[in-house]
């Protein structure tokens, strides 16, 4: 805010354009094997699968991860890290090297049926918030339900088993057939889906061909899908005369007679990108009063988020009424909750398959912000008061000291030596909360009986070093 200390007319820009929440990506794939060469143990980015070969070496027919990586790409996939597993370790000993990966989407293990590994897999899924695509154990359809009910006491929605592997000609054995596990296949076919219909849209069915492949490696008729499907094990199979195609779209807790309200795989995803587009578009949350005012930003810049996916067809419901909702007010946040600098939103929407809402609810922890009066000043040089709580943050910090023409704001500087006399400034120390005047040699001196003011921030929502 300007300061106003005469009469007269006052210029000021003022910001009326909404805080706008970007929608994350949803196809970043990170794949963990084993590689002929090259890097492992670290994430590595490639674009194409030629970007794999120059990094990691040819195809070799004793490691699937280089054919998942290869159906990726032909089946649309644009954005892979690739971890290589190191002499001795296990997938799962791997999976902290996507730690640095921003905004993964989907994880695939190809060619990974352990179900240890494969359940800590699905616990680094929920932590990171992205979607796990797990391969079969076998040409066994009964093996396959089995794992899929192993790896559902996990509790996790976050994966989906799809069956069986594939058969394509290995180019390494001039033509002749080899089996592929369908992970990278079907990660391609999700980015393929989320890029020409939304991510919302159920990967599976006429439009989810499975390019590159000449065929399954178990041919499945219409009682196998059945049987498998109400078992939560989505299903690729071939019609006559027609490419396969993935037929099911079941998440991990998608079996019949489940009671999970994430059953099917695009209304997990549709959840997991809000979730993630709403955390990383409301970071500024932190720097704000928790009030009114930071609420009705909140429910605005949510609730035109929420529109926009509305008018793409991502929910159901004629009017964005029945589609959606958002709150963010003293409903959603108890006394305790402001008390200790917690934002909390909650969002429903009517997915398009089932038609139940699904509530997603959103916290931040907040600073808290003070203002406290300090004064009135002693008078005497280098005064040095003290504040109710620190630590504090730095940023947004402001003094400011009564005078006979009314308030003025003193400068926070990191030294009062070389000052002169009469500049109005002072030192911050953030750790204990200690505030130092100048001496009236370096540095003036608040005049005896001058109110003194603070603005500031505290507590465990400051996200960092108060010093910084």
């Amino acid at each position: 805010m300007p300061e106003y200390l005469a009469p007269g007319v006052y210029v000021e820009e003022v910001s009326f354009r909404a805080k706008s929440i970007e929608g994350v990506s949803t196809s970043t794939t990170g794949f963990i094997g084993s590689v002929p060469g090259g890097p492992t143990g670290e994430a590595i980015r490639i674009r194409s699968f030629a970007d794999y070969e120059k990094t990691f070496g040819a195809l070799d027919p004793d490691r699937d991860l280089g054919y998942a990586v290869q159906q990726y790409f032909i089946n649309g996939g644009a954005r892979a890290w690739i971890v290589g597993i190191p002499e001795g370790s296990s997938p799962d000993e791997c999976l902290s090297a996507l730690d640095s990966v921003p905004q993964l989407a989907l994880l695939c293990l190809p060619g990974e049926t352990d179900p240890g590994i494969l359940t800590a897999a699905l616990r680094y899924a929920e932590q990171r918030s992205t979607f796990l695509i797990v391969d079969p154990p076998g040409p066994d359809p009964g093996a396959a339900a089995s794992l899929v009910r192993e790896l559902a006491r996990a509790g996790s929605a976050n994966g989906a088993l799809y069956f069986p592997r594939l058969r394509l000609s290995d180019q390494l054995e001039s033509g002749k057939e080899r089996t592929c596990p369908p992970s990278g296949s079907v990660a391609g076919i999700y980015a393929r889906t989320d890029l020409s219909r939304g991510v919302f849209r159920a990967p599976a069915g006429s439009e989810a061909m499975v390019l590159g492949v000449k065929d399954v490696e178990t041919r499945l008729d219409h009682d196998d899908v059945s049987r498998l499907q109400a078992a939560g094990v989505n299903c690729i199979r071939v019609l006559p005369d027609e490419l396969p195609r993935v037929w099911g779209a079941r998440t991990l807790r998608g079996a019949n007679g489940g009671d999970s309200e994430f059953k099917y795989v695009p209304v997990r995803r549709l959840a997991l990108f809000i979730e993630n587009s709403l955390y990383r578009g409301t970071q500024w949350v932190v720097f704000e009063p928790n009030e009114e005012p930071l609420w009705a930003q909140l429910r605005l810049a949510t609730s035109a988020f929420l529109h926009r996916l509305f008018r793409a067809g991502a929910f159901q419901g004629r009017t964005s009424q029945d589609a959606y909702f958002v709150r963010c007010d003293r409903s959603t946040m108890s006394q305790d909750d402001l008390d200790k600098g917690v934002v909390r939103v909650e969002i429903g929407f009517a997915p398009l398959k089932p038609a139940e809402f699904v509530i997603v609810e959103i916290e931040w922890l907040t600073a808290h912000v003070d203002t406290e009066q300090l004064g009135p000043a002693t008078g005497e040089p280098g005064l040095v008061v003290a504040l109710a709580h620190h630590p504090v943050a730095r940023e947004g910090f402001s003094i400011q000291v009564e005078g006979p023409h009314g308030w003025t704001m003193w400068t926070l500087v990191p030294d009062l030596e070389g000052l002169g006399s009469d500049e109005p400034a002072y030192r911050l120390d953030a750790v204990s909360g200690l505030i130092a005047f100048g001496d009236g040699v370096h540095g003036a001196v608040p005049p005896m009986g001058a109110g003194i003011q603070a603005t500031y921030r505290y507590g465990s929502g400051l996200g960092g070093n108060p010093e910084q």
